[in-house]
């Protein structure tokens, strides 16, 4: 079973009963210690991260789902961190990544979040807002990503590449649609460099189409004006 999928605390710590599973699960749980006992209603998962510390895992709302975090001491839920998402995916033992669905149901970072760290990853920042899908190969994760080059004129291109998931740079060459072939990177920087001479690219065609276009549409008003 996935993680967050069901319920994992430490047992020498805590009891956990589950008391209600008609409507998602709703769970009783007793600190053995200080005999505290705390209740979670209709959640999807629990899993304990640290001294007291629990990612509780539940729908938000119809289409939308939320891990929080919470710290449990003296009969209070204490949330030291929320996150609303569509998907998310553990892509090592310390990192979960979270996703929204874009109006073309692609998955679309939202953020890499550490729980040892209780904080998002800022290597991991650069990676917001595009196109990540996931796949694991004999229990290897890879992070396929796709950023798109916006162009009206001859269609947004895109560049293919994957991602390490602990280092979260680039290990892969880079595909680039418009030229139509790979090209060697190292680091985001690599990647930042290509989107930005691919747009310039992109632009520059795009105007020459479209100055085309106006040229053509002059010369064809002037020729049908002096047949008439």
């Amino acid at each position: 079973m996935s993680r967050l999928y069901g319920a994992e605390v430490d047992e020498k710590k805590w009891e956990i009963i589950e008391i209600d599973n008609s409507d998602y699960h709703t769970y009783k749980l007793v600190d053995k210690e200080t005999k505290k006992t705390y209740f979670l209603k209709k959640i999807i998962g629990i899993e304990q991260v640290a001294e007291n510390e629990f990612l509780i895992y539940k729908r938000s709302n119809y289409d939308e789902f939320m891990i929080t975090r919470y710290k449990l001491e003296n009969f209070k839920f204490q949330k030291i961190f929320d996150k609303k998402f569509s998907n998310f995916d553990f892509i090592n033992d310390d990192r979960i990544l979270f996703r929204y669905t874009d109006r073309s149901a692609k998955y679309r970072c939202s953020g890499i979040y550490s729980i040892k760290d209780n904080n998002y990853v800022d290597d991991g920042k650069w990676l917001d807002g595009n196109i990540i899908d996931i796949y694991e190969d004999e229990g290897k994760i890879k992070l396929f990503v796709q950023i798109i080059i916006l162009s009206h004129v001859i269609g947004n291109q895109e560049l293919f590449f994957t991602v390490d998931p602990n280092s979260l740079e680039p290990n892969s060459s880079c595909y680039s649609l418009l030229r139509n072939r790979f090209i060697d990177v190292k680091t985001k920087e690599d990647i930042f460099e290509i989107k930005k001479e691919d747009q310039k690219y992109a632009d520059v065609i795009s105007n020459y189409i479209f100055e085309q276009k106006r040229l053509n549409k002059e010369q064809a008003k002037e020729k049908l004006l002096k047949n008439t």
